[in-house]
């Protein structure tokens, strides 16, 4: 499999795997150097690894989650880097009892790195709650 074809299959069952609540599985794919951006917040690899665990802390739970178009990837010219739009919904039942209703638009920035994908960039602006 072609390596551009290897990141598309990743973007295809990624979203299944976070909107299952398995959180090890969605946070493997992140680079040991991410940083992110939520909510005014910027964050590294320990600080937005933490931020999802918390989520699910204590019964947190996704009640219904979905996502836009995630096929209009943008590779570099030498295949190693990819960009990716798309926005996406969740409902979120946190471990108080909160439930939250949310639109969001994220981009993620994705290289190759010693032969497998990883994310090292994600921005994520939330659209409407």
């Amino acid at each position: 499999m072609e390596k551009t074809d290897e990141l598309r299959e990743i973007l295809r069952v990624l979203p299944g795997i976070y909107g299952s609540g398995n959180v090890a599985g969605y946070l493997e794919h992140y680079a040991a150097d991410l940083t992110s951006y939520f909510d005014g917040v910027v964050s590294n690899y320990d600080e937005a690894c933490r931020f999802i665990w918390l989520m699910f802390e204590g019964g947190g739970e996704i009640l219904e989650f979905s996502t836009g178009d995630r096929s209009h990837v943008l590779f570099s010219e030498d295949g190693n880097a990819a960009t990716l739009c798309y926005p996406w919904r969740e409902k979120f039942r946190f471990a108080d009892g909160r439930v939250t209703d949310t639109e969001y638009y994220q981009t993620e920035v994705w290289f190759w790195r010693d032969g497998q994908w990883k994310m090292v960039h994600a921005h994520l602006s939330v659209v409407k709650e």
